[in-house]
């Protein structure tokens, strides 16, 4: 599932990966000091867990057009990365 999460966030996030803002590793969003696993949604500032300021989703989810599946967790890392690019 993370691997798929990496896939959408790449399509999702394809100009800010194309103009340095961000990165995408194997396991990682990352922007700046910033990383956001894909896998958990754990947030990290130079290396050290923080917790990110976003709306948790209502339940039960509702549908967001411009992800091409429902899934909480792709949402929040999504709202999160989003965030930090701001």
């Amino acid at each position: 599932m993370a691997r798929h999460r990496k896939q959408v966030l790449s399509l999702v996030f394809a100009e800010p990966i194309a103009q340095g803002r961000m990165s995408i590793d194997e396991r990682h969003v990352r922007v700046g000091a910033w990383s956001v696993h894909c896998a958990t949604g754990r947030v990290t500032r130079d290396g050290e867990p923080v917790e990110a300021a976003v709306v948790e989703p209502p339940r039960p989810l509702r549908a967001v057009p411009w992800l091409p599946y429902d899934e909480a967790l792709l949402q929040r890392i999504v709202e999160v990365v989003a965030g930090l690019l701001d």
